[in-house]
């Protein structure tokens, strides 16, 4: 009885929180430089999910070579995803950094949500076709991104070193090496790593060019193993014999 209760329990710990994946993501950009990055997916239970980006680049002031969004698909739902929120140090020439809202628009730019669950995002302006049904970045075309967006570089994720000073970069924000964004609207139960598949990270202002992302070993859901281990100890400790006094001698 106390078993079933003590199972119970930790079958309900072992759901209320999904999964983690990450995918390192690297190649050649449309100037032809090499880029690379790392894109982690955590779930945070209640149908939440953190993606973290980081640009593992070489530092540049290439506009090309600055990280600007990413792109996945979703196996076993098709959900109408929200981005809740994006946070990131921010940096701007001459000024002292912040964390910023990367939702929030600046002179040229904001990360936006784009999905097509059923489908996927099209083509963009340059050609280059987007077979994802979702993405995430700050820049953008009328073939894929909307609105403010075309041709802006603001908030995108500069390398570590990047000099922020150079022509190219200069008066805009970017986010310093890495961005925090949090997805909502997902199953209760869903798990980045097994139903996050077909990343990509995207490069440059439309974004001008996309680098798959390569699986590395998942992570299953945090309680899961955390709930067996527990769940043995209790079992054994419950059928523990109890220890009985000695019948004293006469």
């Amino acid at each position: 009885m106390m078993s079933s209760a003590i199972a119970s329990s930790l079958l309900s710990l072992s759901v209320a929180m999904g999964g983690s994946v990450t995918f390192n993501s690297s190649g050649l950009n449309s100037t032809g430089n090499s880029v690379s990055g790392v894109v982690t997916f955590t779930g945070l239970g209640n149908g939440s999910v953190q993606v973290t980006i980081t640009n593992t680049s070489a530092p540049t002031p290439v506009r090309g070579d600055i990280l600007t969004g990413f792109f996945f698909n979703i196996v076993g739902a098709t959900p109408t995803l929200t981005l809740a929120s994006g946070t990131g140090t921010v940096v701007q020439n001459g000024q002292a950094s912040f964390t910023g809202n990367l939702l929030a628009t600046v002179t040229n730019g904001a990360y936006q949500l784009l999905q097509n669950p059923t489908g996927t995002l099209g083509t963009n302006l340059n050609n280059v076709a987007f077979p994802y049904m979702y993405g995430v970045s700050t820049v953008g075309d009328t073939g894929i991104f909307s609105g403010s967006l075309v041709g802006a570089d603001e908030l995108s994720i500069v390398a570590a070193g990047t000099n922020i000073a150079a022509n190219k970069l200069g008066g805009l924000q970017y986010v310093q090496t890495t961005a925090t964004f949090v997805l909502t609207n997902l199953p209760v139960n869903f798990d980045p790593s097994t139903q996050i598949n077909n990343v990509a990270l995207g490069w440059g202002s439309l974004p001008d060019s996309l680098t798959a992302g390569t699986k590395v070993a998942p992570e299953p859901a945090t309680f899961v193993e955390m709930g067996s281990g527990l769940l043995l100890a209790a079992v054994a400790l419950h059928r523990r014999p109890k220890l009985t006094q000695p019948t004293p001698t006469p």
